[in-house]
């Protein structure tokens, strides 16, 4: 789905098939937010954590834990988005090793 005036399309698991995603992230809700830079930024969104990562493998992931539905917002402009913490429950941290742990790699095509 194109955002009206803006760079940033959303595409969700109908429009995700092409590409392979990792066993364990099949239990989650992914959605992707992809810019005209072709960098994709996938949120992996389960009941109680959002696990945000792209397509640059070398980089880790973003990890918000607590009441995320609810709790998180997703603010996008003409040229890019963010996400928007609401609450001050909300974890926020770095995983350094998603990738290795989830058994992506450099041949996955994300």
């Amino acid at each position: 789905m194109l955002i009206p005036n803006s760079d940033v399309a959303i595409v969700d698991e109908r429009d995700l098939e092409v590409f392979e995603l990792p066993e364990s992230l099949k239990n989650s809700k992914v959605i992707c937010f992809w810019t005209t830079d072709e960098i994709r930024n996938y949120f992996s969104i389960t009941d109680n954590r959002i696990i945000w990562f792209d397509n640059f493998l070398s980089e880790s992931a973003t990890v918000f834990e607590g009441n995320v539905k609810e709790e998180i917002e997703i603010v996008i402009d003409e040229r890019t988005f963010e996400p928007k913490i609401l609450s001050k429950n909300i974890k926020e941290y770095e995983y350094s090793n998603f990738y290795q742990e989830t058994g992506i790699d450099q041949n996955y095509e994300l």
